[in-house]
């Protein structure tokens, strides 16, 4: 195994979840497998620190961080605890949008109206200023929750749609992805009312208690990841900075430090642009994770640091996809690609 450079690895969730379309959990049992072959494979650092040494010019050979983006409320309640079990530190990054309102980033939300069992209009049509989208859910508008059980394995990373409602829920999650922030929530807003389907719990965002008592003891830091988790390259300058200001500035009141680490949003190189990065630096961020595979090494780019996204994969698996080759794999998730998840 090459041990050339470090590796930093991301995580959206650690929980064991009804379904999980977009690939984002790790059961319990397989994240502490996967750091107890972590720390046999390598020696894990704050992330901070493995950006210090790289702003010194050495990154340590064999060292990894972990990373977890848009923080999830079990990043709390399943993760920390095996973090701390096994003493590894960890970065989460984390939105602000919804950490107290208890709603759902959109690919939950599709996920919940869409996946969930129960019945829907077998039509519908969302509407914005210039376009429109048509639903058309046809027999599987009342899915049973046998139906909807044997559907549970099904990913955005298969070929085939096996209903009119994993159809919809692939083209929406495209279409959601790309649009801009108002154009996202006033199509979700239209979602609700059309479906009418029932809020829930398990995909809630940490709240402003639950961040400040995650990094009470310093193991565990908190970084930024704008507020409402946007493809910032489709926003305008205006708009991106007042994502990554306001995020920052409300992680800062939370936890009474500053936040000095950012993660761009979805993360691949489609997902931000030269100007984003600008704002990230002028805004006080020291260094920025993306979302694309790679060691980091001394010649690595402080603001695109790479990273290698970890599914759930039992101890062998995630020992082999860290090794392959000698380097980490799999770009990150995007929902706007059918190929791949978000």
């Amino acid at each position: 195994m090459s041990l050339d450079g470090a590796i930093i690895l991301l995580y959206h969730r650690v929980t064991r979840p009804d379904r999980d379309p977009q690939l984002l959990c790790v059961s319990p049992e397989n994240f502490a497998a996967q750091l107890e072959a972590l720390g046999r494979m390598r020696r894990v650092i704050p992330l901070s620190e493995l950006a210090r040494d790289l702003r010194r010019g050495h990154v340590k050979p064999g060292t990894a961080a972990i990373t977890f983006d848009d923080g999830y409320a079990d990043n709390i309640h399943e993760a920390a605890p095996i973090l701390r079990r096994f003493g590894m530190p960890a970065t989460v990054f984390a939105t602000t949008a919804h950490a107290e309102d208890g709603l759902e980033f959109f690919w939950d939300d599709l996920d919940r109206i869409f996946l969930s069992p129960g019945r829907l209009p077998a039509r519908g049509r969302l509407q914005w200023e210039d376009g429109g989208f048509e639903i058309d859910l046809a027999q599987a508008a009342a899915d049973s929750q046998a139906e909807a059980g044997g559907y549970a394995r099904w990913t955005i990373l298969d070929k085939i749609d096996p209903t009119p409602r994993h159809r919809a829920y692939r083209e929406l999650c495209q279409l959601l992805h790309r649009a801009p922030i108002a154009r996202r929530q006033l199509l979700l807003d239209q979602l609700q009312s059309w479906s009418g389907a029932a809020r829930r719990t398990s995909c809630r965002m940490m709240t402003p208690a639950e961040m400040s008592q995650l990094s009470a003891d310093g193991l565990i830091d908190i970084g930024g990841h704008t507020v409402d988790h946007p493809v910032l390259r489709a926003e305008s300058p205006e708009v991106q900075r007042q994502q990554i200001v306001d995020n920052k500035a409300t992680l800062e009141s939370i936890v009474g430090r500053p936040i000095i680490s950012f993660s761009y949003p979805f993360g691949t190189r489609h997902d931000y642009s030269p100007e984003t990065i600008a704002i990230v630096r002028e805004s006080g961020y020291e260094f920025a994770c993306a979302n694309v595979a790679g060691n980091v090494t001394g010649a690595s780019d402080p603001y695109r640091l790479s990273r290698c996204i970890v599914r759930n994969w039992a101890a062998d698996e995630f020992h082999s996809q860290l090794t392959r080759a000698g380097r980490p794999l799999t770009d990150g998730p995007v929902v706007a690609r059918a190929s791949r998840p978000c």
